[in-house]
């Protein structure tokens, strides 16, 4: 039991530092804009730039706009198998449902917590 306690840690460190060292990495060389000082003037030149304010305006509203559509479209067809069409229940609610698409999708899974939630306040 102790070594796969110690076995999970170690993968755990692992896994980490296997992320951070690379971004760690990456914002160290953003702040060497200037040779041999750090400081922020890339980060200061990118936020003043016009386009990139732009962009990342647009990106912001995308990704509100998908939420809000996905929120939109998930929640009444969650509704409406719980409430209409309960022999889909099964099919809907549980793991093979995300197999029918290429990976398994975030709608999948809000579909089959919708039902589960709907089912468990009854």
């Amino acid at each position: 039991m102790k070594r796969m306690k110690i076995g999970s840690w170690l993968a755990v460190a692992f896994g980490t530092l296997y992320f951070l060292i690379p971004l760690i990495g990456t914002f160290e060389f953003s702040l060497r804009v200037r040779r041999g000082e750090y400081s922020f003037d890339a980060y200061r030149i990118v936020l003043a730039d016009p386009a990139f304010q732009a962009t990342f305006s647009y990106s912001t509203v995308l990704a509100l706009a998908t939420i809000v559509v996905g929120v939109l479209l998930v929640v009444p067809t969650a509704y409406w198998i719980e409430l209409r069409l309960p022999r889909l229940r099964p099919v809907v609610s549980s793991s093979p449902c995300c197999r029918w698409s290429f990976r398994p999708s975030s709608s999948c899974s809000v579909i089959c917590a919708s039902t589960t939630a709907l089912r468990s306040c009854r």
